[in-house]
């Protein structure tokens, strides 16, 4: 028995070593299209969190000299269930759109400020991040990284032809949790004018429980309203 038990632990040990050294290989191997799918479903399955974001648009006109018009904010979103709710600093704005009758229905402006909701709303992303185009969006680059001693994935989406896209996604990935750090991209509007936009998640809360979700509430958001509440079915 004592022999058995060693020529066991033996095989064990080399079919584990064998498992550690092509784990990297085999996730190297998996295509943007695949990796995509992971990445939709991960977001599919969760259920509520939150996250505080800064959104940066730039919309250019390349074809004169006009200064690029640039907007900055920060948005925190509340996600459960179906429901997202989201809260800026400056409510003025969008208090309008708050009162009406149809503020629990998404509108394609907010889906289209935060793309990455896409993922957690919209049963095919890839046609609905191009608003609509019937070519859509096709994943066609997947980079495994590192960014601050953590591994991560940087996804690229491209819409039109392959020489030449008119549009482009780029995601950042967190590859331990599968949950997008960051998002940039650029569009040629059909006015041609050029957007260009960021996306930074700074900070972001899995809740298990409503009550957990209200608590990660930061100090600074309590004075804010929610200027609007999305639903989406996935």
């Amino acid at each position: 028995m004592h022999v058995s038990w060693n020529r066991s632990r033996h095989l064990l040990i080399a079919w584990l070593s064998i498992c550690v050294v092509l784990a990297p290989d085999a996730v190297a191997d998996e295509t943007a299209e695949d990796f995509f799918d992971r990445l939709h479903q991960r977001y599919l399955e969760l259920e509520r969190f939150a996250e505080e974001v800064r959104v940066l648009q730039v919309v250019e006109d390349e074809a004169t000299d006009a200064e690029p018009i640039a907007t900055r904010t920060r948005i925190r979103i509340e996600v459960d269930g179906e429901t997202c709710r989201l809260h800026r600093p400056t409510v003025a704005p969008r208090l309008v759109d708050a009162l009406v009758d149809d503020a629990d229905a998404p509108t394609e402006a907010d889906l289209q400020l935060l793309p990455h909701l896409r993922l957690r709303f919209d049963p095919d992303p890839l046609l609905s991040l191009r608003r609509g185009r019937p070519e859509g969006f096709r994943p066609v680059e997947l980079e495994h990284d590192e960014l601050d001693g953590r591994p991560i994935v940087r996804l690229q989406l491209h819409s039109g032809p392959e020489e030449d896209p008119a549009a482009r996604v780029g995601f950042v990935i967190d590859l331990e949790s599968m949950l997008i750090d960051r998002v940039e991209g650029e569009e040629r509007l059909a006015t041609g004018l050029v957007r260009r936009f960021e996306i930074e998640v700074e900070d972001r809360v899995i809740a298990r429980s409503p009550e957990a979700l209200d608590a990660s509430v930061i100090e600074s958001d309590r004075d804010q309203a929610p200027v609007r509440s999305v639903s989406g079915s996935s």
